[in-house]
């Protein structure tokens, strides 16, 4: 019994031992580079995202899309940001460089944001206020592109006047009041643009005035002159009034002031949409 249990035990080891010999270890490739598939990029500061792949090279040649698991980087996020791909612009005009790692590897690409300079309006009826119209809107930009369709990172907002109904990047649609009314164009959380969609407004007419009547309120009608010749018409801006040391203006409202001359030469002024970058002003001097 004694020599059956070791023949059993050295059949054993011969066995396993052979089997030991037939086995064989796979090792992995190593990554060999990691690199962006895109050449350097330029965005408009309006563009939508943008999106680019990382992809990896092994040791055997092989190649990889790692989009999803390299980390993604940009060297001035203020501009732009990176995140899986995704290039999003953060400001109106500038650049950085979109920089990924992988594995003790990098690669990078740079980035540069177009600013937007102007926007332009389209024209509508500043009669009709009985419903919405729609105001198509594009951009121009510092590289002397103009009337480019903006996609992304502009909002609108209108005043008390008017009332958008719905609106994207290069459409906006409204409804205008009878009175003054402005539209605001918003970029990365600050106002980039105001624009007047009232008539625009070209000069002020005033009734006489008495300059040898120092001292005493005089009621002086106003009247505003508009584009298509529309003259000594009621005005439809709110103003803003100031005069210099010669004179007061007492009271003020649509159709007239009650002005109170000290002196002449006086010089009072009128400014429409105040405190804005629309903001326009109309002088009145007295001898």
């Amino acid at each position: 019994m004694k020599l059956l249990t070791n023949a059993f035990l050295t059949f054993g080891t011969l066995f396993f031992a052979a089997c030991g010999e037939n086995t064989t270890n796979t090792v992995a490739p190593d990554v060999n580079a990691v690199e962006i598939n895109s050449s350097d990029i330029i965005m408009y500061s309006t563009d939508g995202n943008l999106s680019v792949r990382a992809f990896a090279t092994y040791t055997d040649s092989a190649r990889e899309d790692v989009t999803n698991f390299v980390d993604w980087a940009s060297s001035n996020s203020s501009v732009a940001s990176s995140s899986v791909g995704v290039i999003s612009a953060n400001a109106n005009g500038g650049e950085t460089n979109v920089i990924v790692n992988y594995s003790n590897f990098s690669d990078q690409m740079n980035v540069k944001v177009i600013k937007l300079t102007s926007i332009n309006y389209s024209v509508i009826d500043t009669n009709y206020t009985s419903a919405a119209q729609d105001i198509n809107v594009s951009g121009n930009f510092e590289n002397n592109d103009a009337n480019i369709t903006m996609n992304d990172n502009i909002t609108w907002l209108s005043d008390g006047n008017s009332t958008i109904q719905e609106s994207d990047s290069s459409r906006i649609s409204i409804i205008i009041g009878d009175q003054q009314a402005l539209l605001y164009g918003v970029m990365f959380g600050a106002v980039f643009s105001c624009h007047p969609i009232s008539k625009e407004l070209l000069s002020i007419s005033y009734s006489d005035v008495n300059v040898s009547d120092l001292e005493n309120n005089q009621t002086i009608y106003i009247y505003g002159n508009y584009e298509n010749n529309e003259t000594n018409a009621t005005l439809i801006h709110n103003i803003l009034w100031t005069w210099d040391a010669n004179s007061t203006i007492e009271e003020a409202n649509s159709t007239a002031i009650a002005l109170k001359i000290h002196n002449v030469p006086t010089t009072i002024t009128a400014t429409i949409f105040p405190g804005t970058d629309c903001a326009k002003d109309f002088n009145q001097t007295w001898q």
